[in-house]
């Protein structure tokens, strides 16, 4: 009962792809809509090879990787400041909190058109979409943990010890990205 559940997951994806082979090959719902697990592979084939389109898989692939690293770099490099900015002032909490509790309950793909709309379909709103999904998952945690739990001592042969202890402070709530 408490044993490892690996063999009846294989058995279940075995099972899987062989009704789905069945079902395909027999003609029971035709290649509209859902194609046969030949034609799906010969397409990813073509997909990687570059014959389906203008570059193969892994050129995308690196596209993609090099828009998703670079925005959450940018919304590292933006929201961590600017969390423990509000975390420390309620000046900077006053000008940074509206805006960012306007849009972060926002899911994504709702201010998507907006983006397009605004900045067209080159580079740039593929990494802001992206930017913006990064950004108040790391400034609110940040700003929570800098108010919560930030040190308020003083100095240490001359040294403020804020900066060092709020940045071992934060570092928690920064890493799991949740308030």
């Amino acid at each position: 009962f408490c044993g490892s559940s690996l063999y009846i997951s294989i058995a279940t994806v075995l099972m899987f792809f062989l009704l789905w082979f069945l079902v395909t090959n027999m003609g029971w719902i035709k290649p509209l809509f859902l194609p046969s697990p030949q034609a799906v592979f010969k397409q990813f084939m073509e997909y990687v090879t570059g014959t389906a389109n203008d570059k193969p898989l892994w050129e995308h692939f690196v596209a993609s990787m090099l828009r998703v690293f670079s925005a959450f770099l940018l919304a590292c490099v933006t929201a961590v400041p600017i969390g423990i900015a509000m975390g420390m002032s309620r000046v900077w909490r006053g000008i940074f909190d509206p805006p960012l509790e306007f849009y972060r309950p926002l899911p994504p793909l709702s201010y998507l058109p907006l983006i397009i709309i605004w900045f067209g379909i080159d580079e740039l709103p593929k990494v802001l979409l992206i930017f913006l999904s990064c950004f108040a998952p790391l400034a609110v945690p940040v700003r929570l943990a800098d108010a919560l739990g930030g040190a308020k001592g003083g100095a240490v042969e001359g040294q403020d010890v804020r900066s060092t202890s709020q940045f071992l402070t934060t570092m928690p709530a920064f890493m799991m990205g949740a308030p």
